[in-house]
């Protein structure tokens, strides 16, 4: 007895659903909107465009240029200014690089830098050597920033920037410690990423960034160092690690802060910052290899200390954030979302690729700063094809051959210790690759009845640009009200949980201009939305009303209602719908309270049906008419009604506190096996509602 839902809202809101199963959600990205050479993550990029039929916008805005010119007062004004006018207008690289030959590079952050793939593969793979032989020397740089020594009190230096000799020390036994033989492999890192989730879900929802960042330093003192880091451990890290990035960055407020603020004041003084990090370096010190010398253990327990605050702590969260980010973006990668083993490695590849956690690799060579820009490399259409700029899944072999942003090429020979990439390349691929995996499959439940659990974001990723981690943080909620109790529900079932994910968000932001549909069409809080109720229709208005003043919020009346402990009866009073005799009449229950004015519309509604001024005729835009269109009818109908944070039922009452709507205790397969939603269906107002699904896409 299955039925194709007929839409009942306005033709507005139809309308919006429309588009949204057209692939064309009103909540696209912004791309389109922005100016050509923007950031955004589907806009034009241009870096790297001498290799492209592409050409970056005309100019630079002059705006970009007064707005950074007091960066031209630091200590180091080229640089600091240059940053400020990439990171306002990021096709300034561009414009510094236009007309350059190859192997040239163009001037960039006070230096030289180099944008084509040829051209930075080439200089990484003769670093390790030329570091070494003294051709070359490193810095205390993180990326494109410089970084002040001040807050490195051993060496003066970010590990990276040590000579060859103290590098060494350090990235011996980082190797050993990141080996994949000591670590989990990718199967293991999905236990944990579903141990993790698991325990989200029992909170329902969470920050995507700041979770995962937390539960990442947890992950790195337990299998790192075989440390068991609790909760108030992780944000007390998460706190010293923003404070020593800040205090690296720009450690003006913190010397101004030891000296007027002291240790109660937001922002860290200096003192404190280096107080807590010698604190987590003796605490590392103790937890290293029993075999790493006495002389090397304080190198190796900074070495391990920075790569937790400034490499793996940062990169390994950023790009979990930034591959989620994908997921939940249509326009970045269209459904029917399937993420599987088969193709999990390309996808973590094109994320790490578009995205880089880490956007440059310096060193100094003759006194001059030589920049190589692993992001403008990572987008060359000499290696990636004219739609470098595009997020599409390659072969894999091709990233395998050609991906440079962990500074791949930069490896030295076995046992040299001289190399400059990442030491957890693998390490840090396996876990992205299961957390993806864990979040794009059905969530493990406990709950007999709602078998398929999973995550949806509650609001849609939005891109921020290479100089805010790519997107905005967003937030993902655990989503099981699809629990198998209403028609269709199998059709919503046969979508792989990342595209129904997307359906629900694309219903709740289809009507962005006025609030959500669901708000439109759920339960009225205030006034505003009860004005919203007024643009729908009749019908609808009545349906809504009907179920709303009988399916309250429980919560809210539970702690002023005592139970009535005398012998339970039937309603003593009932309000009768009259249909003339073409059908059965319904009765609902009633007390005095139920306002005049509700009575009125239903005795209005159906007396105008009886008299023939009313019929179930549609627009031709509100009919369902594919499967797709269909699925969010159903999902529609799911959600303008779904109540959560209610108190249980009544004990008397059959209902169930997920709903404003009557739904049975126990849950069914189909319509048809419960008898008295089969009668409403056939007598009752669902006639209003439904025609009969006479086609067969539909079923």
């Amino acid at each position: 007895q299955a039925r194709a839902l007929h839409w009942v809202s306005c033709e507005r809101s139809s309308t919006c659903i429309e588009a949204a199963m057209n692939n064309a959600p009103d909540t696209a990205s912004a791309a389109g909107d922005e100016d050509a050479g923007c950031d955004d993550v589907c806009g034009g990029w241009y870096w790297g465009h001498a290799d492209s039929k592409d050409q970056p916008p005309g100019s630079v805005p002059m705006t970009v240029s007064l707005a950074t010119m007091p960066m031209r007062l630091s200590k180091d004004p080229n640089f600091y200014q240059d940053f400020g006018k990439y990171a306002m207008c990021p096709h300034f690289l561009d414009k510094q690089a236009q007309g350059a030959a190859a192997g040239m590079g163009c001037p960039f952050l006070g230096g030289k830098a180099f944008l084509r793939h040829a051209d930075v593969n080439k200089r990484l793979a003769e670093v390790p050597a030329q570091h070494v032989s003294g051709q070359i020397e490193r810095r205390n740089e993180l990326g494109y920033l410089l970084l002040d020594g001040a807050t490195f009190p051993m060496t003066g230096s970010l590990g990276l920037g040590n000579s060859a000799e103290s590098h060494r020390t350090s990235r011996r036994w980082l190797e050993e410690l990141l080996a994949p033989s000591r670590l989990p492999n990718r199967s293991g890192w999905l236990e944990e990423a579903g141990l993790f989730l698991a325990e989200m879900a029992t909170e329902r929802r969470f920050k995507v960034r700041s979770a995962i960042s937390k539960w990442w330093y947890k992950m790195l003192f337990k299998h790192v160092l075989g440390e068991t880091l609790s909760s108030e451990d992780a944000d007390a890290f998460g706190k010293f690690q923003n404070a020593w990035l800040q205090g690296a960055v720009m450690s003006g407020p913190n010397r101004f802060a030891d000296k007027f603020c002291g240790c109660g004041s937001v922002i860290w003084p200096a003192s404190m910052i280096l107080q807590v990090q010698e604190e987590y370096r003796e605490r590392i010190k103790k937890r290293l290899p029993a075999d790493v010398p006495a002389g090397d253990r304080d190198m190796v327990a900074q070495g391990i200390l920075e790569m937790f605050v400034f490499a793996g702590g940062l990169s390994v969260p950023s790009t979990i954030h930034c591959a989620l980010a994908v997921l939940f973006r249509r326009d970045l990668l269209p459904s029917p979302v399937v993420i599987n083993e088969d193709n999990i490695e390309a996808f973590v590849f094109e994320v790490t690729r578009l995205f880089p956690a880490v956007q440059g690799f310096c060193y100094w060579q003759g006194g001059q700063r030589q920049v190589l820009s692993l992001n403008a490399a990572l987008r060359d259409p000499a290696v990636w094809g004219e739609d470098a700029n595009k997020f599409t899944l390659k072969d894999v072999e091709l990233y395998r051959r050609n991906h440079i942003g962990f500074a791949n090429p930069a490896t030295s020979a076995p046992g040299t210790f001289d190399s400059k990439a990442c030491p957890g390349i693998q390490l840090a691929l396996d876990v992205a690759q299961a957390f993806v995996l864990a979040v794009c499959r059905w969530q493990p439940t406990n709950i007999s009845t709602k078998p398929h659990v999973y995550w949806s974001p509650v609001t849609i990723p939005k891109p921020q640009g290479v100089h805010k981690k790519w997107f905005s943080d967003f937030e993902l909620e655990i989503q099981d009200w699809l629990d198998g109790d209403q028609t269709g529900e199998h059709l919503l079932r046969s979508l792989e949980p990342i595209d129904l994910a997307r359906l629900l968000q694309e219903i709740g932001m289809a009507d962005a201009e006025h609030g959500s549909l669901s708000s439109l069409l759920g339960p009225s809080k205030d006034r505003k939305s009860s004005s919203k109720l007024s643009e729908c229709d009749m019908s609808t208005k009545v349906f809504y009303e009907l179920s709303r003043k009988r399916f309250k919020e429980l919560s809210e009346r539970a702690g002023s209602i005592n139970p009535d402990e005398s012998n339970p009866g039937p309603a003593p009073r009932y309000f009768d719908l009259d249909f003339g005799g073409r059908t059965s009449t319904i009765r609902l229950p009633v007390d005095g309270s139920l306002k005049k004015a509700v009575r009125d519309s239903v005795v209005f509604v159906i007396g105008d049906m009886l008299k023939n001024k009313l019929d179930d005729s549609r627009h031709e835009s509100q009919l369902v008419r594919t499967h797709s269109e269909r699925c969010a009818a159903i999902m529609l109908c799911q959600q303008a009604f779904l109540r959560t944070g209610g108190g249980a039922p009544p004990p008397r009452s059959s209902a169930r506190a997920d709903s404003y709507l009557p739904k049975p205790n126990c849950t069914f397969a189909d319509i048809t096996t419960d008898h008295s939603q089969v009668a409403i269906a056939r007598c009752g107002m669902g006639q209003l509602y439904l025609r009969s699904n006479d086609q067969p896409q539909l079923q």
